[in-house]
C-alpha cells in the first residue's frame, strides 16, 4: 500500500496537466472553482505552493490589464535603448507558470531590445521540464533567441544566476523569477534608467498574482524596499517628504534602500565590475540585501520604476529543499557574510538577533569579498 502511494505521489509530481480552458483567467481575472474542482485543486496545491490546477487551465498567453498610470502609458522612449538578456532560473517549476513567464516576456517586450532569454535549470527532476519543455521552447525560439542551460547538480538560485550571466551577451542583464507575468510596457522604463546612468539598478513594481485564484492585482506604488535588524527584507511606505517631492510627477523612479531581488535589471559590465553575486553564498537568501548594500555603498543606486509592472506569484512557503542542509543554516551563513563584509559596526545589531550566525564568524572566510570592497573603494555602512 505504501509503495502504491509513493508511486502515486511521484506520478502526480511528474504530470504535466496543462490543458487551457477558454476564458479562464483572461484579463487577469480571478478563477472561481466549484466545490469538486476546489477539492481537486487542494490535492496538488502543495506541489508548487500555489494553485497549479488553475494555472494549468489558464492560457500561457492570457491577456492582462494595463495597470500603468496614464502618464506612463503616454511616455515615449528612445529607440536606441540598450539590449537585454533575460535570465530565469527554475527548479521543478510548474510547466504552465514557466511557459507563461516566457510567453509574457516575448509578447510584451519590443523584440529589438530582447537579445535573448536564458533559462537556467537548477537540476529539475520533473520529466516535463526536459524534452516537452524543449519542444515548446523550440517553437518560441523562432520569435526570440532562447538558451537553456542545465546544471548537473543542485546549485541554488545565486550560483545559477551567475552561470546565466556568463552566457549572456546583451548590454543589460534582467533577472526574473520563473513564475511571473510581464505587462505591457514593462521593459522600456527599466532600460531607459540604465541608458541614463549605467550605475542605476532599476526594479519594476511587483504586482501580485494570487496564489489561490491567479487574479492579477496591481502592486502598491508608494512602497520601497527596506530591512530590519534580523536582515529580513521588508516593504515600507515612502516617507512623507519623498511622497511630497514626487507629487508633481508620479512616474519618477523611487530610491529604494534595498531590492526584493527577484526582479531587476543591471548593466552587464557594471554587474561584473561590481563583483556579480557573492559566490560564497549558498542556494538563496540574503543575496538581495548583499547586492543592495554593495550597490549603494560602491556608488550605484537601487530604484523602483513605477512605469514598469511585473506580476509575481507570492507563495506562503517554499516547496523546495536545501540539499543536505536546513534553510536556517543556509540563511545564517549567507547573512553572516552580508554583515561581516558590508555592515561595519552595525553588524552587532544583527548578531544580537542572530546568535547562530555569530557562531559562524570563525568558520567562514569572507576575505575575498572584503578585498573586493577595498578595491571598489566603497563607502561605510553609515
Amino acid at each position: 500500500m505504501r509503495s502504491d502511494r509513493m508511486r502515486s505521489i511521484a506520478e502526480e509530481l511528474d504530470a504535466n496537466g496543462y490543458s487551457p480552458v477558454e476564458g479562464w483567467g483572461e484579463n487577469g481575472w480571478a478563477v472561481t472553482l466549484n466545490i469538486t474542482e476546489e477539492i481537486d485543486s487542494l490535492k496538488s496545491f502543495g506541489i508548487n505552493q500555489f494553485n497549479v490546477y488553475i494555472s494549468d487551465r489558464v492560457s500561457v498567453r492570457r491577456s492582462l490589464p494595463d495597470v500603468r498610470r496614464r502618464e506612463c502609458r503616454d511616455k515615449k522612449y528612445r529607440v536606441d535603448l540598450p539590449s537585454t538578456s533575460i535570465i530565469i532560473v527554475f527548479h521543478n517549476e510548474a510547466f504552465s507558470t514557466l511557459l507563461r513567464s516566457v510567453n509574457s516576456i516575448i509578447d510584451r517586450s519590443p523584440h529589438h531590445l530582447l537579445k535573448e532569454i536564458i533559462l537556467v535549470d537548477d537540476f529539475s527532476k520533473r520529466a516535463f521540464l526536459h524534452a516537452p519543455l524543449e519542444k515548446e521552447l523550440a517553437v518560441l525560439s523562432t520569435r526570440v533567441a532562447i538558451k537553456i542551460i542545465r546544471s548537473r547538480e543542485r546549485i541554488g538560485l545565486i550560483r545559477a544566476r551567475m552561470i546565466g550571466a556568463t552566457h549572456a551577451s546583451g548590454d543589460v542583464l534582467t533577472f526574473l523569477d520563473s513564475h511571473i507575468e510581464c505587462t505591457e510596457g514593462w521593459l522600456e522604463p527599466l532600460l531607459e534608467r540604465i541608458r541614463e546612468d549605467r550605475k542605476n539598478v532599476p526594479c519594476p513594481i511587483i504586482d501580485v498574482i494570487n496564489d489561490a485564484t491567479f487574479a492579477y492585482q496591481k502592486g502598491i506604488e508608494q512602497f520601497r524596499g527596506g530591512f530590519n535588524w534580523n536582515l529580513a527584507f521588508r516593504w515600507y511606505s515612502m516617507p512623507s517628504d519623498m511622497i511630497h517631492a514626487r507629487s508633481g510627477d508620479h512616474t519618477q523612479p523611487i530610491q529604494s534602500p534595498t531590492m526584493a531581488g527577484g526582479l531587476f535589471s543591471i548593466d552587464r559590465r557594471y554587474f561584473e565590475e561590481l563583483g556579480t553575486y557573492d559566490p560564497g553564498m549558498d542556494i538563496w537568501g540574503g543575496e538581495n540585501l548583499e547586492m543592495s548594500f554593495r550597490i549603494w555603498q560602491c556608488g550605484g543606486r537601487v530604484e523602483i520604476v513605477p512605469c514598469s509592472h511585473v506580476g509575481h506569484i507570492f507563495r506562503k512557503s517554499s516547496p523546495h529543499d536545501f540539499p543536505g542542509r536546513t534553510s536556517g543554516s543556509v540563511l545564517n551563513a549567507n547573512l553572516m557574510r552580508v554583515a561581516e563584509v558590508w555592515m561595519d559596526e552595525w553588524k552587532w545589531l544583527f548578531y544580537k538577533t542572530a546568535p547562530q550566525a555569530l557562531k559562524l564568524r570563525e568558520t567562514i572566510d569572507v576575505s575575498e569579498r572584503v578585498e573586493l570592497r577595498k578595491r571598489l573603494r566603497c563607502k561605510s555602512f553609515q
